[in-house]
């Protein structure tokens, strides 16, 4: 934030949204495809977005089963 800022946040505020901060290996595509909803509807794209094929998620789901890691929310 500083850097492209020039102001760095205090770090009280860091610390308070860290805690609510989720990591996670899945990029959630729903939300991507949300997103793309909403840019349409509010016109700042003028037509629905393809985005078909837009994931290619085969790799991380081998992974993941392989390291018995729980597997990526269907969508």
């Amino acid at each position: 934030m500083k850097k492209e800022t020039g102001k760095a946040l205090k770090d009280e505020v860091i610390t308070k949204a860290m805690k609510r901060m989720e990591f996670t290996w899945d990029p959630i595509s729903a939300s991507l495809y949300r997103c793309a909803e909403a840019a349409h509807s509010v016109g700042f794209i003028q037509k629905d977005a393809d985005l078909k094929g837009i994931y290619d998620l085969g790799l991380l789901e081998e992974v993941l089963k392989e390291k018995n890691l729980p597997a990526l929310a269907k969508q």
